[in-house]
Order: C-alpha cells, then structure tokens, then sequence
C-alpha cells in the first residue's frame, strides 16, 4: 500500500541562506558562552546535549544582539562523541538547529 506524501513548501528561490547568528566562545572552556552576533534577537533558544557528557541545565531563553548564553559542558570524549544542538526561532520564523561541536 502507497501512501501520498503532503506537498512540500517551495522556497523563495531568490531569498539568501540565513546566516547562523551565533559564535562559541571557548576560552573560558568547559564554560563557553554561545553569543548573538546577529543584529536580531531570536528566542526560545535551547541547548541539548547529543551523546556522552553532561551539560549544565538551562531554561529557554532569548538572546539580544550581542548578548550571550553561558553553560557548562562536561565529559571525557567530548570531541570524539558528543556536540550540543542549539535550536531557536527567528522573530515570526521557523525554527533552526546548529551542533556545536567539540
């Protein structure tokens, strides 16, 4: 049995790739700071740990332009198996995932 898949939104073909407004400031490591460097504010920011370690636990937030996030991330292996997912939603827009990686 075949299903039928939903129509898939066409993109403006004309609009530009979105740039990810933020960079991760590692010099202060295993604290890092995650900052806007966007000139928009995005909010519902969220970070996830993906694989082993532990990242210190944060509420969803909204980051201004220039602000920043700090956390903490903890583990042995870091760079071989784990990254931190960041999501965030642009003022009316979808939503956007960005790995960190180690």
């Amino acid at each position: 049995m075949t299903r039928e898949l939903p129509p898939i939104a066409r993109r403006n073909r004309r609009e530009p790739a979105y740039r990810v407004p933020f960079i991760v400031e590692r010099d202060d490591a295993p604290r890092y700071r995650l900052r806007n460097v966007s000139d928009e504010a995005v909010h519902w920011v969220v970070l996830r740990m993906i694989g082993p370690g532990l990242l210190s636990p944060l509420q969803p937030c909204r980051l201004t332009p220039g602000s920043a996030l700090e956390f903490e991330v903890l583990g042995s292996t870091l760079a071989r198996a784990s990254s931190v997912q960041v999501s965030w939603f642009r003022p009316g827009g979808p939503q956007y995932l960005w790995p960190i990686t180690f």
